[in-house]
């Protein structure tokens, strides 16, 4: 499934902050009621199932929260395999 973080979410979101950051609006703006959504580096959480962060949001986030100062932030579309299953960070199933 596709999610674009649009200039909006660039402006409305928080720095540091993995519920309210642009990708976790992203999220948000096609899963209103999906309960919690938290993004980070490692995993992006949607309601109850986990997926691994793909390689352009976990840059983004760096480039988001300060870790890299050169270059403007882009709005851009991401994937994530929604109908693929879930992914768990602890191995736990």
């Amino acid at each position: 499934m596709k999610f674009t973080v649009t200039e909006d979410n660039i402006i409305n979101g928080e720095h540091l902050d993995s519920k309210q950051c642009p990708v976790a609006l992203a999220i948000r703006d096609v899963f209103p009621r999906k309960g919690e959504i938290l993004v980070s580096l490692s995993y992006i959480l949607i309601g109850t199932k986990y997926y691994k962060t793909p390689l352009k949001v976990r840059k983004f986030i760096d480039k988001f929260d300060g870790f890299i100062l050169e270059g403007r932030i882009n709005p851009f579309t991401f994937e994530l395999p929604i109908d693929e299953g879930e992914y768990n960070p602890w191995n736990v199933t």
